[in-house]
């Protein structure tokens, strides 16, 4: 794996395990980088051309959706108790 297809899962990983506020939960979105390999990523799998190691990136990634959709839910349930 390249730098940069490791940095689109360490990106968000790093983002989660950040302590990050709850404004800055629900502002999250990956950079450009991050949309493009993930893209990339899935085209490949549509094509049935990813490696094994891509496809478990991509997997990795996709794991990672349902805990930031559930983080973003928590942020803005807390903002709206306050």
């Amino acid at each position: 794996m390249t730098t940069s297809q490791i940095t689109a899962y360490k990106e968000i990983l790093d983002f989660l395990v950040s302590a990050p506020s709850l404004e800055d939960i629900l502002g999250f979105y990956p950079s450009l980088g991050t949309v493009e390999r993930v893209h990339d990523l899935v085209a490949g799998n549509q094509a049935g051309t990813l490696t094994y190691k891509e496809a478990a990136e991509l997997q990795a990634l996709v794991d990672l959706v349902p805990y930031m959709h559930a983080y973003r839910k928590w942020a803005s349930q807390r903002i709206s108790a306050h």
